[in-house]
């Protein structure tokens, strides 16, 4: 007797397609399936703060009410303002309505989108680009305009670059642009005239400026220890959204707990989205961070430790890749936790971005994330700047970054030198 038919599927909407499957979480999966030291997603090994932990624990159990409350907590609000303000930026004040709690830098990102986008409107990605931001634009109606930046120019925001993007707008109106920095993936940092550029460019179009700033206080080259904002430059403040979360600073990527500033009339929009879309961000660990991050004297020292904590990781991967014959520009990356390497042509032969990972996989016993996840078109990534880029999470324990350095040690030169 055959096997039953199965009914046939129900179709879905075309908005449904502009989600594919994460690259970089199909490579963390295959690590962990095949025993692999992940240095393929940025995410950490190692607990948060335990005092953060501490004040969790605490929300969770005592009678406080916080696990049947909606809405915000204003703890978490001021210590996002506060946050911010150490890295450098201007001052908001959720009091003035600037402040909306979200699930994570990703939703606020969404929500953004999502308000500031009309159907058809244009929205310009710097290229290389972290996979998320794209399929937000497309989802939100929008179209991506590129600005393809290049190694060989030292990943620079020019405004050759920009004028180039927005001439490719065809005629859409072109409504906003993205900003992350330091920058998944290559860690450049920008300069005061590269954000003048953006700057100069969003007044001249009437657009706005969507920062991700998730890595804001993950600073590591000589001239600072935090990074120029947007916000802060004469006209500008008026135009800008930024979010942000705990995720990478604290350690917290699965508590979910992000926000984003802006104006009151962008920020009330972005409120009234975020309770039909999510309803609220968990209150206690909405009021577990707001407390870490208020507490006297305490967010000042731990910034401090952890940036020279990175510092000495992002070094220990550094010197791990180099070794095994990867170039990475400027000799290391200025913030963020990524190494974004390259395998030079001189050494690759055919090999394209996604072979390699699958072979740092299978023969090291390391994964890393391929560099075509980063550009619109794959060969793009494969003929790029005369090498094969993949890129390096070190945001993992001393211990896991030391495996990964011995599995390179006794695989990796002879694989990567034998191509």
């Amino acid at each position: 007797m055959s096997p039953p038919v199965p009914p046939p599927l129900l179709p879905l909407s075309s908005r449904s397609r502009l989600f594919p499957t994460s690259r970089i979480q199909q490579l963390s999966l295959l690590a962990t399936q095949r025993s692999a030291v992940n240095l393929a997603e940025g995410f950490p090994d190692f607990p948060p703060p335990a005092l953060l932990t501490a004040l969790a624990a605490d929300a969770l159990t005592q009678d406080n009410g916080l696990l049947n409350q909606y809405g915000e907590d204003e703890l978490l609000l001021s210590g996002a303002a506060r946050l911010h303000k150490l890295a450098g930026g201007p001052s908001y004040s959720h009091e003035n309505g600037e402040v909306v709690a979200t699930v994570g830098q990703t939703e606020a990102m969404a929500l953004a989108m999502l308000a500031v986008c009309n159907e058809g409107d244009a929205v310009v990605l710097f290229e290389p680009v972290f996979e998320t931001y794209a399929p937000l634009v497309s989802a939100a109606g929008g179209h991506v305009l590129r600005a393809v930046l290049s190694e060989r120019n030292g990943w620079r925001v020019t405004r050759e670059v920009l004028d180039k993007a927005l001439a490719s707008a065809e005629g859409r109106n072109v409504c906003a642009i993205v900003v992350n920095c330091p920058a998944n993936p290559t860690g450049r940092v920008l300069r005061d005239d590269e954000y003048q550029a953006i700057a100069d460019v969003c007044k001249q179009h009437g657009m706005w400026a969507v920062v991700d700033g998730v890595y804001e206080h993950f600073v590591y080259c000589e001239r600072s220890t935090t990074t120029p904002h947007l916000a802060s430059l004469p006209g500008m403040r008026e135009r800008t959204i930024y979010t942000s979360s705990a995720s990478k600073v604290l350690g917290a990527t699965g508590w979910r707990v992000g926000w984003a500033f802006g104006p009151p009339h962008v920020i009330s929009v972005l409120s009234r989205m975020q309770v039909k879309v999510t309803d609220t961000v968990p209150r206690p660990f909405q009021h577990a961070v707001g407390r870490f991050l208020t507490e006297p004297g305490v967010l000042e020292s731990y910034l401090e430790e952890m940036r020279a904590a990175y510092r000495e990781r992002r070094d220990l991967v550094l010197s791990t890749v180099q070794r095994a014959g990867f170039v990475v520009h400027d000799s290391a990356p200025e913030g963020g936790i990524f190494v974004y390497a390259k395998l030079p042509s001189s050494l690759r032969a055919s090999i394209t971005s996604e072979d390699l990972c699958t072979m740092l996989i299978d023969d090291v016993g390391v994964s890393a994330c391929p560099g075509s996840n980063f550009v619109f078109s794959a060969s793009d990534a494969d003929v790029c700047d005369d090498g094969v880029y993949v890129r390096f999470a070190f945001c993992k324990g001393i211990q896991t970054l030391q495996m990964a350095q011995r599995k390179f040690d006794e695989h990796g030169n002879k694989l990567l030198r034998s191509m």
